[in-house]
């Protein structure tokens, strides 16, 4: 049982599962999965499509809006270009 009293996570993305505590994860009734029956993740569209983008043609504004989605802080185009490809 996911013990409510110590940190735990809510996962997203993956059917079947609701909650992640210490490397276990848990349904939405509390109840472990065993990892036998874990589902497996789609795949990361939106990952897969920003390693492939030409990060070097894009303009500053186009970069600052896909830091923004992804949830990243601009400081400059250099940092910009390196957290989208996963290296800031």
């Amino acid at each position: 049982m996911l013990n409510l009293n110590q940190p735990y996570g809510e996962v997203y993305g993956r059917p079947g599962v609701k909650f992640e505590q210490g490397g276990r994860y848990y349904r939405a009734d509390f109840s472990p999965l065993d990892s036998a029956a874990l589902p497996v993740a789609p795949p990361d569209d939106d990952a897969s499509a920003a390693a492939s983008e030409d990060f070097e043609q894009m303009s500053n504004a186009a970069l600052q809006a896909l830091v923004r989605q992804y949830s990243g802080h601009w400081r400059n185009r250099e940092h910009a270009i390196a957290f989208l490809r996963g290296q800031g």
